[in-house]
């Protein structure tokens, strides 16, 4: 890793980021999240680290080991559920007062343990600078969190469980799940709040997705059919088929609305159906392939992706309009770029991508394999920015 910076001041980014990673477990939400929040300037200090990692998930520490062992880059703190989410946020990002600097949250979170597991932590070189942003692995965990706190709390305290029809609440899923949505819609909030007051911080949410349900009827029956994917974050709708309706829970809506950006991120396993024996398996190069979808669509083999979302524009962040709709290797991204003359000329996107970030911290640090890496893209974002001022 890198050393980072030891002043007690930062670059400032131009403007707030609110950053959204969707997909199936171990489909790499985790991984562009982490590549994001350490993104770096050309000049090698970090844009947005030190950041507050907010962990409910233990395959974070795997996925994100890296970052989570160098903690002059990042503050790891575990959380239960949605309100200790929030109360993390209030005292990492306080309302009125400018973000905590990393050595006093840091000190915070040592607070928080337990007396015997206190220990005061050593100094790193960035202890002076204050919390860059925030990432949150998963919300669709932490949502499911608070839904058992609420089932635990109701067994704990019989008094009121009985709902009208005269189950007990801690079985009953439409009392656990509305209950449980007003928590998490605060904690939308309050994710909204920190970009909102600290003009620079960057927030980045990961939300898992689940089986989209169509209602399909006919003179005989009705029967639900499974037509795609949707975000895990909310109580699910069943899409009436026909209709062109948003077929997403009100509490991902909320959470989308917030969003500059957001991918839906996706694995194309191998297909080893055709092999006659198991000889080839293990054969080098033959693994899963990552991709990520940019923009909403339908396409082959996902179906109706309806909600990534691009808001970069032509400003700054302009660069993430320029990633392919559908990114992963296995997908040719043309690209058309001018000629001498002025005219359009189309080149391949991945080659041209590649010579682009090849300069960049990120390009040198891991290089680039045809795989979505929204790292590099802020990098260049960041690129665009230096030598607008001047910079080499």
């Amino acid at each position: 890793m890198n050393t980072t910076q030891s002043n007690s001041t930062r670059r400032p980014l131009p403007g707030s980021l609110f950053f959204i990673f969707t997909g199936q477990g171990n489909n790499g939400k985790t991984e562009q999240m982490m590549r994001l929040m350490s993104s770096r300037w050309p000049d090698d200090t970090p844009a947005i680290a030190p950041f507050l990692l907010l962990v409910v998930e233990s395959s974070t520490e795997g996925t994100a080991g890296p970052i989570i062992g160098d903690e002059s880059m990042c503050l790891t703190w575990p959380v239960a559920d949605i309100e200790e989410a929030k109360t993390v946020l209030a005292v990492v990002f306080p309302e009125g007062c400018p973000p905590l600097k990393l050595r006093d949250a840091r000190l915070a979170r040592q607070r928080s343990l337990p007396s015997n597991r206190q220990v005061h932590p050593v100094s790193v070189p960035t202890d002076e600078l204050p919390i860059g942003g925030v990432a949150v692995e998963s919300a669709s965990t932490l949502l499911r969190a608070q839904k058992t706190a609420v089932r635990e709390t109701a067994r704990l305290d019989r008094k009121g469980k009985v709902s009208v029809d005269g189950r007990d609440l801690e079985n009953d899923q439409k009392r656990v799940a509305a209950l449980a949505t007003g928590p998490a819609q605060d904690f939308v909030d309050a994710l909204s709040g920190v970009t909102v007051r600290n003009r620079g911080v960057v927030v980045c949410v990961a939300v898992h997705t689940r089986a989209q349900i169509q209602l399909v009827k006919t003179d005989k029956e009705s029967r639900d059919v499974a037509v795609g994917e949707a975000p895990d974050f909310g109580a699910p709708k069943t899409l009436e088929a026909g209709k062109l309706v948003t077929p997403y829970s009100d509490l991902w809506a909320t959470l989308h609305a917030k969003a500059n950006i957001v991918w839906h991120l996706y694995g194309d396993v191998p297909d080893f159906t055709n092999e006659p024996d198991l000889s080839n398996v293990n054969a080098p190069g033959r693994d899963v392939t990552f991709g990520a979808v940019t923009m909403r669509g339908r396409y082959p083999g996902l179906g109706a992706v309806l909600w990534p979302k691009r808001q970069g524009g032509e400003g700054w962040l302009s660069e993430f309009d320029r990633v392919p709709r559908v990114w992963s290797p296995d997908v040719p991204w043309p690209f058309e770029v001018a000629d001498a003359d002025g005219e359009g000329t189309v080149t391949d996107g991945h080659f041209l991508f590649s010579q682009r970030i090849a300069g960049l911290p990120g390009g040198q640090a891991r290089g680039y394999d045809g795989s979505p890496d929204a790292g590099l893209v802020f990098e260049l974002c960041l690129r665009n920015l230096a030598e607008m001022a001047g910079e080499s």
